[in-house]
């Protein structure tokens, strides 16, 4: 899931990505719960979906393993809710103040 866009100093762009998964979070304050409705938007399976706010990957917008939702059509699965965002994000912030925030540069 994209949760920011940095565009660099040499015109390049680059996405934050925080995993979602099935798996329950071993401690809530790791993860943040996708409402049904939002998966059913989002047009994720039936199973419960968590955003993991403890983990973020930076990588270039034009790498290969980024694909779009509809190729040639719509790179986009849907927008969040502007709650759940914000939800997402500080959990985001809480687990770098915490220096809990693991991160990575997706090489290529």
């Amino acid at each position: 899931m994209v949760t920011a866009i940095v565009r660099n100093a040499d015109g390049k762009t680059e996405v934050l990505l925080v995993p979602v998964t099935h798996s329950s979070p071993a401690m809530q304050s790791d993860a943040i719960c996708i409402p049904a409705a939002v998966s059913i938007h989002l047009g994720l399976d039936d199973g419960p979906s968590y955003v993991v706010t403890g983990e973020a990957n930076a990588v270039s917008w034009d790498d290969a393993g980024i694909i779009p939702a509809r190729p040639g059509k719509d790179w986009a699965y849907g927008r969040l809710p502007k709650g759940l965002y914000e939800d997402i994000r500080s959990g985001m912030l809480e687990q770098l103040r915490q220096h809990k925030l693991k991160t990575g540069k997706r090489q290529r």
